[in-house]
């Protein structure tokens, strides 16, 4: 009998069978490898009482002057900040004014007619209101969304319960509405803006607060948020619409507002912090949307975008590609891609200011939101590949490239999300899978820079932040939930389940015998909890498998005894089990692993 220590590489690997893998993990979910060796990812729990009204596809934090802590987060609808654990709704405000009776109930029905004289707005447009008198037994005070629009002078509302009465009333009611939601789905755009719209543009799709434009004119595109900070205040853009500031000095409970000189139709925004210029890219030139069009404002003014000998204001068209699709700053440059090239944006001062340089061909990005800095390095999904770009476009060899790109859904490739988890040195994307139940981002993929390592898993997010704002990494989930994540190892206080499985691999220290496995040695270095350990054997690559386990594993288990012959074995470890909580640690009540060597006791049998 001998002991026979197998070595199994770090990182999912899906790209061979069983044969040409070798000693490698073939499945996993819940998992990271750290140092080489897997272990259960930290766990996440929720934020009590804040739930944002989704999806949320644009997070970003800062600080301000004051060292006070902000988030911000958005939708399609929404604008929020959270800070020192308060949410804020700083939603832009369309319009706003004083009602006289605008309300009429119906006795028994909790639909409410409000009567508003060229009111502009939309179906599921958020309408608040104050100082309402009761009518029809109801006081209408909040917020709520139109539920129809019967003419240019009536819509609807919901109330939370039947009328009692049949009226007509409210009193003097203040009202405000807020920006519109994009034309019908989320990933149509087109929302409005007022007199910074241009009627004669078709392509324009923010002509006019909530103006239809002909579903011809509209394209297949997520309604996405831009976030960056200038100092201490907020810019805020919403693809194909103006760009809005959130002053700190105002405080949490005021709106954002437009910037009036601001180009009215953007693709997305970035500031350059070195010499505070606010950013515009794919942006309007003030007669018309040109989509490959960039403009920034004067120095240390982000309401002055006028060119002159005095200022930097200026811009630039990019030549390559129909539209500017997304720009990631990092330490030496800005790296943009339109949907044809990557160019670099870097600092060069008066009078150019900017220097644009194209970078190559790019591997086409699949959505604004899908590339992120870490170390200096922009690591980005495309359509078909993962890249790495430090100057020029590499791409990375994944070994779950098949995986994920085998199973992504084509049709929501603009719902990848990337992050980076710096304290773990990662990489993550999420992205919504082709199952058929599935509505939204479900699956993530995450790349080890450190180690050079890949692993996947099934926990959706629509948007992530690193620590920062907080200790932890922040995430929101389709439903509008806000996470903290690496607490603990529970799925929000209940069970996280977890499970790394490797390929069958040959005992190399039996030669061509079979033999004889009849025994585990256990080497987890670390482990609270309880895990199941399985094994499959078999002869043959092609031959069936035979299966031992699951046998419970925990700090306490020196040994697992059992008999199988075979020349090639696999090892599954599967977390399924909680175990109570520690006192001084109520978030951890979800069992933990990490394991270490893959040990054996064999006997070769003498038989090839």
């Amino acid at each position: 009998m001998q002991l026979v220590e197998i070595q199994i590489e770090p990182g999912i690997y899906t790209e061979q069978t069983d044969r040409g893998a070798m000693r490698r993990w073939r499945d996993g979910d819940h998992v990271r490898f750290r140092y080489g060796l897997p272990e259960k990812i930290g766990g996440w729990a929720a934020y009590e009482g804040i739930t944002l009204i989704p999806p949320v596809r644009a997070e970003h934090d800062w600080s301000s002057l004051d060292n006070q802590q902000w988030l911000a987060l958005a939708s399609p609808q929404k604008l929020y900040l959270i800070n020192n654990g308060n949410l804020y709704d700083i939603t832009p405000i369309a319009s706003s004014g004083v009602l006289t009776d605008p309300f009429s109930t119906t006795n028994g029905d909790a639909t409410v007619v409000v009567s508003h004289v060229d009111h502009g707005l939309s179906e599921a447009q958020f309408v608040n209101y104050t100082g309402a008198t009761a009518v029809g037994g109801l006081t209408i005070d909040g917020s709520y969304q139109v539920a129809t629009i019967i003419d240019g002078s009536t819509y609807t509302i919901e109330a939370a319960s039947p009328a009692t009465g049949s009226a007509t009333g409210g009193g003097a009611v203040t009202f405000e509405y807020e920006i519109a939601p994009p034309i019908g789905t989320e990933q149509q755009l087109g929302w409005g803006a007022g007199p910074y719209g241009q009627d004669d543009d078709p392509d324009y799709l923010g002509a006019g607060w909530s103006t239809p434009r002909d579903a011809i004119n509209l394209r297949p595109e997520l309604s996405l948020w831009s976030l960056d900070n200038w100092g201490q205040d907020l810019m805020a853009c919403r693809r194909g619409g103006p760009i809005y500031v959130w002053e700190r000095s105002g405080g949490p409970n005021i709106r954002a507002r437009i910037i009036p000189n601001a180009p009215v139709a953007n693709n997305w925004i970035l500031v350059s912090p070195e010499d505070r210029i606010l950013t515009a890219y794919g942006s309007h030139d003030g007669n018309q949307r040109d989509q490959s069009l960039i403009r920034w404002c004067a120095r240390e003014d982000y309401n002055d975008w006028t060119p002159t000998e005095s200022n930097a204001a200026g811009d630039k068209r990019i030549d390559s590609g129909s539209r500017i699709l997304s720009a990631v700053r990092t330490r030496n440059e800005t790296v943009i891609w339109t949907d044809t090239l990557i160019y670099s944006q870097q600092t060069v001062g008066d009078p150019e200011v900017f220097l644009f340089s194209p970078r190559g061909e790019a591997l086409s990005i699949v959505g604004p939101n899908a590339a992120v800095e870490a170390g200096g390095v922009v690591y980005f999904m495309a359509r078909d590949e993962f890249v790495r770009y430090d100057g020029t476009s590499q791409i990375l060899p994944c070994t779950v490239r098949d995986y994920v790109f085998a199973r992504i859904n084509r049709d929501a490739l603009e719902k990848v999300y990337a992050s980076v988890n710096k304290e773990q040195s990662e990489v993550w994307w999420f992205y919504q899978s082709n199952d058929e139940a599935s509505t939204d981002n479900d699956s993530y993929v995450i790349y080890n820079y450190r180690e050079n390592t890949w692993y996947y898993g099934s926990t959706g997010r629509t948007s992530y932040t690193d620590s920062g704002f907080e200790d932890t990494p922040i995430a929101v989930d389709a439903a509008g939930k806000v996470y903290a994540h690496e607490i603990g190892y529970s799925d929000d206080g209940e069970p996280l389940n977890s499970f790394v499985e490797s390929y069958a691999m040959e005992i190399s220290d039996i030669g061509d015998f079979f033999g004889h496995i009849n025994r585990f040695i256990p080497d987890f270095q670390d482990l609270s909890g309880e895990v199941e350990v399985s094994f499959r054997a078999r002869p043959y690559p092609r031959a069936a498998e035979t299966l031992k386990g699951p046998y419970p594993v925990d700090q306490t288990t020196r040994k697992i005894d059992f008999r199988v012959r075979g020349r090639q074995i696999s090892i599954l470890i599967n977390d399924t089990g909680t175990y109570e909580p520690v006192p001084e640690e109520p978030d951890v009540n979800s069992t933990f692993w990490r394991f270490g060597t893959f040990r054996i006791s064999v006997t070769p049998d003498g038989k090839r």
